[in-house]
């Protein structure tokens, strides 16, 4: 893996370089992850929550065609849900009594994904999550309003640039990430836009509460 920046002017670097607002920078700046497959295997995930239905919708993409995959959800490590399906068709996995996720309570269920071919061997594995939530538009006192989980939910959230002056594109630390986002709840912020990248543990900021 490599990168490799000419530095002739012609590639687009909006607020960076001599004339932007921010320190220049190029080539590789995030862990990069590299990991060999088989022929058939996992290539995407589509994880959409409907809570309405207490249950998760899930479709696999794979390499491969006329395979199996089995989908389990834990929760706290347990096993709470388990499905099958057809990969790039779309299945359900019901959710009984689901631990809705909210900005004080940002609950992640743990979610297994096997591919299996017709012997019933698994070809690969892919770990995730996914929470529990719903968002969507309705009226409050006539007006239409962000609603999350049913609920209207008053969004008030902080532009997040992502740069860093030791490392520009690159957060010195975990720690360093983590500690801006518990700030931002801490000044009872509930969102937070990211601008146009997204970190190695972009997770974090469902698991400590900012959509």
């Amino acid at each position: 893996m490599g990168a490799y920046d000419a530095n002739d002017g012609k590639t687009a670097s909006g607020k960076n370089g001599d004339k932007g607002d921010y320190t220049f920078s190029s080539g590789i700046w995030q862990t990069v992850w590299m990991e060999p497959v088989q022929q058939k295997y996992i290539t995407q995930l589509k994880l959409i929550p409907e809570l309405k239905n207490n249950r998760l919708q899930l479709t696999a993409l794979t390499e491969g065609k006329d395979l199996r995959v089995v989908a389990t959800a834990y929760a706290d490590n347990k096993q709470v849900a388990t499905a099958t399906g057809t990969d790039h068709n779309a299945f359900y996995l019901d959710i009984s009594n689901p631990h809705v996720w909210s900005p004080e309570d940002p609950f992640l269920y743990q979610l297994k994904v096997e591919l299996k071919d017709k012997e019933g061997r698994t070809v690969d594995q892919v770990d995730s999550y996914f929470a529990m939530r719903s968002i969507g538009i309705g009226k409050v006192d006539g007006i239409n309003r962000t609603l999350l989980n049913g609920k209207f939910q008053f969004q008030i959230g902080v532009l997040d640039q992502g740069y860093w002056p030791d490392g520009i594109f690159t957060a010195p630390t975990e720690a360093a990430l983590l500690y801006d986002i518990e700030l931002a709840k801490k000044l009872d912020l509930t969102s937070s836009a990211n601008i146009s990248k997204w970190s190695p543990c972009a997770g974090t900021i469902t698991v400590t509460g900012l959509a």
